[in-house]
């Protein structure tokens, strides 16, 4: 008998990067920090820690724990772009 099951949400039966790009750009925007982010080159990124895509990507970012804090306090703003597979 099937006691559990676990499935992969993110990435795996849903597509979070629209979600995950626009709460990136509102949060540089909150912080007042012009950035030129593609969404293509985050999306090759996503599933990494923001502190390794910032500094692959050259961006500058003071307070990585602010940061955070912030993306994930905005991040349910942004969650009706985020579609099923």
């Amino acid at each position: 008998m099937l006691k559990l099951a676990v499935f992969d949400l993110d990435g795996t039966l849903t597509d979070s990067s629209e979600t995950i790009y626009r709460t990136a750009i509102q949060t540089f925007n909150k912080l007042g920090l012009k950035v030129n982010l593609p969404k293509n080159e985050l999306d090759k990124r996503i599933g990494a820690h923001f502190g390794e895509i910032f500094e692959e990507l050259g961006i500058k970012v003071d307070d990585l724990e602010n940061y955070i804090e912030i993306y994930k306090s905005l991040y349910i703003h942004f969650i009706e772009y985020t579609t099923l597979y």
